[in-house]
């Protein structure tokens, strides 16, 4: 079955995910500093945002009141990334936080610059023949074939479950001096 939504209903959907990590990330930083617990907050926003971005992506059916209100979870979660930039800084001498920083903004950025393409590439991989014969605008896909393009986010967001576990945790002082 196609997708109904429109192409603005979709962007206005999606935008939701920026105006909740608007919202999640300085409400994350202070309360990392608050609980003097960064890999903590990270954790339950890994969690948040794996459930939320899960759920609006994987349960068929939903109304479009709940993807907003999915989308707008997924970015509250997804705030708590903020907080690897203060892990950076801290877990470093102070002469290396420019570096630090630079190295954690770099990475994030890579994530972005790498899966924003693999998700279209996997589009295309999934897409039967006939429907990339119409015009490149046209093209609509089905709910099953973005299930299987949104894989490698989900298994990026296991990964960092993982990751912070490997992490040292700060308690939101320096930890290198």
């Amino acid at each position: 079955r196609k997708i109904h939504h429109g192409r603005e209903q979709a962007t206005s959907v999606v935008s939701t995910v920026f105006l909740g990590y608007a919202v999640g990330s300085p409400l994350a930083g202070y309360l990392s500093d608050h609980f003097r617990n960064r890999r903590g907050a990270i954790f339950i926003g890994a969690i948040g945002a794996a459930l939320s971005f899960g759920a609006a992506v994987y349960i068929p059916g939903l109304p479009v009141w709940a993807l907003y209100a999915l989308m707008f979870s997924t970015g509250f979660f997804c705030g708590t990334q903020a907080i690897a930039f203060v892990i950076g800084r801290e877990s470093n001498r102070p002469e290396a936080a420019g570096t630090a920083i630079a190295m954690v903004n770099m990475i994030v950025t890579a994530g972005a610059a790498l899966f924003q393409p693999l998700i279209g590439i996997i589009l295309d991989w999934v897409t039967p023949a006939s429907d990339t014969a119409q015009d490149i605008g046209q093209i609509s896909f089905t709910p099953e074939q973005f299930r299987i393009a949104f894989l490698p986010l989900v298994a990026l967001m296991a990964l960092s479950l993982v990751i912070i576990f490997l992490t040292r945790e700060t308690h939101a002082r320096q930890m290198v001096k």
